[in-house]
């Protein structure tokens, strides 16, 4: 979605102030000018006026304008739906290293035609943008990234390196990423078969899930797997189950 940037030092100025700022030549100023038109935030919508502005702002070095753009070409928000022209910009904005078009450019090479006919998937092309991605720190890639060489899409199976993103996700406070790790140290895969880590990272990830279906399957592994553990594992566990709670970015 757009204005997924906005949250700008402009997200409060007037409007006429941040047009002034935008024809003088201020990129970020360029892209706040060009969102509010666009979404018509506080200004009569102008769709076509708004994508000059947001493209301005990418060709002013904003990686983020580019973002915006392949997602309204991929989404059809004010413009006809067209993902090589997506595709294009999600390029563009890579280059400038903006991790979230090398998401995008993941997912859209992931997925293929599963979500447009006129694509066809290529799993080595979406571990490409995912690991560049990764190597940001962007979270969403990171994770995808650890499923890819877990399960050999795109990739030869790597346990190592499935790992090796598990763990920085959870560094990086992805409740998702913790319980995913704490199923590796679960059934031994890829580290050393450890209960009580397990029970910790699932612990805290579990407090996290919104979906109903999804907590209370969590819960209940999660008492199963309590019962494997001794009254001292579990206190063990809990203390530091604790410690990756705190790390957990919602």
């Amino acid at each position: 979605y757009m204005a997924v940037y906005a949250g700008n030092i402009f997200e409060k100025t007037p409007i006429d102030e941040v047009k002034a700022l935008a024809e003088k030549g201020d990129a970020t100023a360029m892209l706040e000018y060009g969102e509010r038109l666009f979404q018509g935030n506080g200004v009569e919508e102008n769709t076509e006026e708004g994508l000059k502005w947001i493209i301005k702002a990418g060709e002013n070095g904003k990686g983020e304008a580019f973002y915006d753009l392949g997602v309204a070409y991929m989404n059809e928000m004010g413009v006809k739906k067209d993902f090589p022209t997506a595709i294009k910009y999600f390029e563009k904005g890579a280059l400038l290293k903006n991790a979230d078009c090398m998401t995008s450019l993941g997912l859209i090479y992931q997925a293929g035609a599963r979500i447009d006919s006129s694509l066809q998937a290529n799993p080595e092309e979406a571990v490409k943008w995912y690991k560049q991605a990764a190597e940001l720190n962007h979270l969403e890639a990171i994770q995808h990234l650890a499923m890819m060489y877990a399960m050999g899409m795109g990739v030869p199976k790597f346990e190592a390196e499935a790992i090796k993103w598990f763990q920085k996700g959870c560094e990086l406070g992805s409740w998702e990423m913790m319980w995913g790790y704490g199923q590796c140290f679960q059934d031994g895969k890829g580290v050393k078969k450890d209960l009580v880590q397990a029970y910790a990272l699932m612990s805290a990830s579990a407090g996290f899930a919104e979906h109903p279906t999804q907590k209370k399957g969590m819960t209940e592994h999660l008492e199963k797997l309590a019962k494997e553990l001794s009254a001292e594992q579990l206190k063990a566990a809990e203390k530091l189950s604790n410690e990756w709670k705190a790390k957990v970015r919602e």
